[in-house]
C-alpha cells in the first residue's frame, strides 16, 4: 500500500509541474518572434515595427479623412478603395473617404487640415504648391504618390449634330461644376479652337448630372474628366445615340505642348463599345497630404497601400495603373514619410 501511495504522489507532482510549464509557455511569445501591439478591424495582427524602418505602429487609434469626389466617379471609387485597404491592414490607422467636389475641394480641404489626405489632378496640385494660376499663395500640401490618369470624355447626342469641339458654339454643354478641375480642363479645350464659355450655353453639372442630362436631351454634349471606363457612360451608350468626339493627333500634340502635365490617351474600341478608337487627352492624378501630418503616419499609410496594392486594383479598372514603378512621378515634392518608404523599396533613387 505504501508503494502505491508513493507512486500516486509522484504522478500528481509531475502533472502539476507540467501544467505550470504549459501555463507559463502560453504567456510568452516564442523565441525569435515579436508580440503584436494591436489588431486591425479585419482581426489580423501587426508587428510592433514596420519592416526594418524602426517606425512604430500607433498604440492608440488614429483617425483621418481623405477627400475624393462624387460617388459615381473614379476619384471616389479608387479613393475609397485606398482608404479601405489602409484601414483594414494597418494597425490603429483609420482613414475615411469623404465625398467632395474633387480636385479643388480636396486641395483646399487638405491644405486647411480639414482632410489630411486627398486626390488631385497633377496640374492643380502643382499650381497649389507653387501658389500660381488660381492660387494667390502656396498651399500646405505635399505628395504621397502618383496614382492613375483621368481621361477626358467628350460625348454629344447624335441629335445635336456635334462632331467636333468647334461644333459646340451656341450649344448646351456641360463643362463641370464651378471650382472643379473638370471646368478648367473644359475651358482649355475650348480655347484651343477659339471658343470661350461665352460662345456656348455652359452647364455646371457634376458627372452624374451631365450623363443624365444627355440622356434626357436637356444638354447637347458634355466634357467630362474621369477614370475610364465609367459605368454610367456605358449605360448611357446603351440607351442613347451618341457621338464620341475624337481629337486629332495634331490637336493633342499642341495641347500637351502648352500644358505639359496633360497627356495623349486612346480609348480602345472595347472600352465603351465604340466603332473606332477614340483619341483624347488625360491628366495624371496624385495622392496628396497636408504637409504637417506626422512622418511616421505617412510612411505607414504609403507602405500599407503598396504592400496591398492588388486589393486596390480590384475596385476599378484604372486602379491597376497604381504601381510602385510610377509612384514617384509627381509634380510636387514628396512628403518625407512617403519619400522614406519609396527609397526603402527602391522606387526612388
Amino acid at each position: 500500500m505504501k508503494k502505491v501511495l508513493s507512486l500516486l504522489m509522484a504522478a500528481m507532482m509531475i502533472f502539476t509541474l507540467a501544467a505550470c510549464g504549459n501555463q507559463e509557455q502560453g504567456t510568452t511569445a516564442p523565441a525569435g518572434t515579436t508580440q503584436a501591439v494591436g489588431t486591425t478591424e479585419a482581426g489580423t495582427k501587426a508587428d510592433t515595427t514596420a519592416a526594418d524602418s524602426g517606425v512604430q505602429w500607433p498604440t492608440t487609434m488614429q483617425r483621418f479623412s481623405c477627400g475624393t469626389g462624387g460617388t459615381t466617379g473614379a476619384f471616389y471609387i479608387i479613393g475609397a478603395g485606398i482608404c479601405n485597404v489602409v484601414t483594414t491592414h494597418a494597425t490603429n490607422i483609420d482613414i475615411s473617404a469623404e465625398v467632395t467636389g474633387a480636385t479643388l475641394d480636396n486641395i483646399a480641404m487638405c491644405a486647411a487640415g480639414d482632410c489630411e489626405f486627398g486626390i488631385s489632378n497633377a496640374d492643380f496640385a502643382m499650381y497649389a504648391y507653387e501658389g500660381i494660376e488660381n492660387y494667390d499663395k502656396p498651399q500646405d500640401i505635399l505628395a504621397i504618390a502618383s496614382l492613375y490618369p483621368t481621361t477626358c470624355h467628350i460625348v454629344a447626342s447624335k441629335a445635336s449634330g456635334i462632331t467636333s469641339l468647334e461644333d459646340m458654339r451656341g450649344k448646351r454643354i456641360s463643362v463641370g461644376p464651378f471650382g472643379s478641375g473638370n471646368r478648367m480642363g473644359s475651358q482649355r479645350l475650348l480655347e484651343m479652337v477659339g471658343l470661350s464659355f461665352d460662345d456656348i450655353t455652359e452647364q455646371d453639372l457634376t458627372n452624374a448630372e451631365a450623363i443624365d442630362s444627355l440622356k434626357d436631351g436637356t444638354i447637347d454634349a458634355f466634357i467630362l474628366y474621369s477614370g475610364a471606363p465609367l459605368s454610367s457612360i456605358i449605360d448611357l451608350t446603351t440607351t442613347t445615340d451618341v457621338t464620341w468626339i475624337s481629337l486629332s493627333e495634331d490637336f493633342i500634340a499642341k495641347f500637351v505642348e502648352k500644358y505639359p502635365y496633360y497627356m495623349g490617351l486612346t480609348l480602345a474600341k472595347d472600352v465603351y463599345g465604340t466603332d473606332e478608337e477614340v483619341n483624347c487627352i488625360g491628366v495624371n492624378n496624385i495622392m496628396i497630404v497636408n504637409k504637417n501630418v506626422d512622418e511616421d503616419i505617412v510612411y505607414l499609410v504609403t507602405k500599407t497601400m503598396y504592400e496591398n496594392v492588388e486589393e486596390i486594383w480590384k475596385v476599378h479598372t484604372e486602379a491597376s495603373k497604381i504601381t510602385l514603378e510610377s509612384a514617384a512621378n509627381v509634380p510636387i515634392p514628396l512628403h518625407p514619410g512617403a519619400e522614406k518608404y519609396l527609397r526603402e523599396v527602391g522606387a526612388l533613387k
